[in-house]
């Protein structure tokens, strides 16, 4: 769709599409101007890893793969459920039900963000709340209470590693005893023999080694006891305290433009998701794209009544002048008018187009009129045009409509059939096969594309004939001054 075609599509579903706008720019409005303004507050803070273990700390300070998985770890414990219900406790929100407690947890969630800086064991925290006030509160509450409760655990931690290391260096103390009681035994009891000395000289080695290993474990344990008696540094801190914000985060005027904006994309989709849904031939590009093999697409206009007979050369001339190389060509032709629905304008194009052809042609018009309850073909009715002279002629019904057909071809050099759309379990049951040329009008904004469809494969079991389609009615929903010259 190029720009032009999306113009046709705004303009023809203007009122709907206007009308929509105005009711989305009216709550827009009323949003931009009671919607509570949100403010939001910001705090610095640094979470260093933890320290206990004596290994990580002779590693190089800068790990990526550790850098990375402390701050997911530190972004996930900061939004975490129980945080977040520690948090909600903390500044005092009471909830009457479990659901309003739910819904209290569900906007604490929502107006917090935590972002952590690359490369680094920084995080920005934001929050946000309705008043500068509030906001920079719910901040600092929150980072002290993760202070609190990060330095807690790593005091657990420390704890527990802190016994772990003293259980290991009591056992390794009871081993390092028995094997001087061992070594002593074996020095006073053995022989001057090369056995002996052997066994004394590896028992010292392993003495040496667990001295080695008990002087390790004891320096662990006394920094670890430092650490957890005499370090005051928390692993978590503030960096900035929390900051007051001076404006909100999308002040009314802003508010209001992206609601306009919103506004006019929710209704350019509307517009465009009514063009999608539309059912009906529109168009003669619609035409085109259901039936690519048409020899010819002509459109007429929405006009007063007879004034397709006034100007009839205007609209019907490229189809006058179709059907006389037709007659060139083959000596005589039959034409048979065509819709896939009631009401199209059959019968005044037919009508039309005998006057416009008699001028030049003898021309015969038939109307085939097979209402409901009579008998098939009954009712025809002949209409000769020669100087604008009608006259009305039966035929015996008894015998098959393709031979009237032939034998009227003898007398007329056109000869136009102005069928019947209502006969027949789908749309088209009713075509001559007999004809040269079959000329379908489709009445834009009313003909279904399903019964145009149905009619189309009728349409395709034609032999040789050629299509020419006529978009009846048609307004271009363009302004005159938008229209291409």
């Amino acid at each position: 769709m190029n720009f032009t075609g999306l113009l046709r599509v705004l303009f023809r579903w203007k009122y709907l599409g206007l009308f929509a706008l105005a009711l989305l720019l009216a709550l827009t409005c009323e949003a931009g101007l009671v919607w509570p303004l949100k403010y939001e507050s910001q705090v610095m803070l640094e979470r260093k890893p933890n320290q206990v273990n004596m290994q990580e700390n002779r590693q190089e300070s800068f790990d990526l793969n550790r850098l990375t998985s402390e701050s997911q770890r530190s972004v996930a414990l900061l939004k975490c459920r129980y945080m977040m219900e520690h948090w909600l406790d903390a500044l005092g929100i009471t909830s009457q039900t479990p659901a309003d407690r739910e819904k209290e947890l569900k906007r604490l969630y929502r107006s917090l963000t935590v972002q952590p800086v690359s490369y680094t064991d920084l995080f920005v925290v934001k929050v946000r709340a309705s008043s500068p006030e509030e906001a920079t509160r719910r901040a600092g509450i929150l980072v002290n209470l993760y202070a609190k409760w990060d330095s807690d655990q790593i005091r657990q931690q420390t704890q527990e590693f802190t016994d772990l290391l003293r259980q290991r260096v009591n056992q390794m103390n009871e081993e390092l005893s028995d094997a001087w009681a061992r070594l002593k035994i074996q020095k006073g009891t053995q022989a001057l023999s090369l056995s002996g000395t052997s066994s004394s000289r590896q028992l010292e080695q392993d003495i040496t080694a667990r001295g080695k290993l008990f002087d390790t474990l004891t320096t662990e344990l006394e920094e670890s006891e430092r650490q957890l008696h005499n370090d005051k540094t928390a692993r978590a801190r503030v960096l900035t305290p929390p900051s007051v914000p001076g404006e909100p985060v999308l002040s009314r005027k802003e508010i209001l433009i992206l609601g306009t904006s919103a506004s006019l994309l929710a209704a350019l989709a509307l517009i465009l998701l009514l063009e999608w849904q539309d059912p009906t031939i529109r168009r003669s590009q619609d035409i085109v794209r259901e039936v690519p093999s048409a020899d010819s697409i002509m459109a007429i206009p929405a006009l007063k009544k007879g004034q397709v007979a006034e100007d009839s050369s205007m609209y019907l001339g490229p189809l006058s002048d179709a059907i006389a190389k037709l007659v060139q060509s083959k000596g005589s032709a039959v034409v048979q008018i065509a819709s896939p629905g009631d009401g199209d304008g059959k019968t005044t194009l037919s009508t039309t187009l005998a006057r416009m052809l008699s001028s030049n042609f003898k021309v015969c018009l038939v109307h085939r009129d097979r209402s409901a309850g009579q008998a098939p073909g009954a009712g025809v009715v002949i209409k000769e045009s020669g100087d604008y002279k009608l006259s009305t002629m039966n035929l015996n019904m008894s015998e098959p409509f393709a031979k009237h057909i032939t034998a009227l071809k003898q007398d007329y050099n056109v000869v136009l059939v102005d069928t019947d759309s209502v006969v027949g379990s789908s749309p088209g049951s009713n075509l001559l096969p007999e004809a040269e040329m079959a000329c379908v009008l489709v009445s834009a904004g009313r003909t279904s594309r399903y019964f145009f469809r149905a009619f189309r494969n009728e349409l395709q079991r034609l032999p040789n004939q050629q299509l020419v389609f006529i978009l009846n009615r048609y307004e271009d929903p363009l302004p005159r001054w938008l229209q291409p010259h």
